[in-house]
């Protein structure tokens, strides 16, 4: 199991979101300013790995004691 310090556990607390953000802004509205089509799979995909980051982030910041 990785072990963090609580500096190491801040930052990635911190950072997650930003990542979360990112991965939905590519899947989900990257089709709509591009010349693809919008397809429900990457707006689910999308929604799916902001939700898992974003519970993750949670879990991790709910961790400190």
């Amino acid at each position: 199991m990785l072990r963090l310090t609580h500096r190491q556990r801040a930052v990635v607390v911190e950072k997650l979101p930003d990542l979360a953000n990112i991965v939905v802004g590519v899947l989900v509205l990257g089709p709509l300013v591009g010349d693809n089509p919008l397809s429900m799979g990457l707006i689910i995909s999308g929604l799916t790995v902001w939700i898992a980051l974003a519970g993750f982030t949670l879990l991790m910041a709910g961790g400190e004691r």
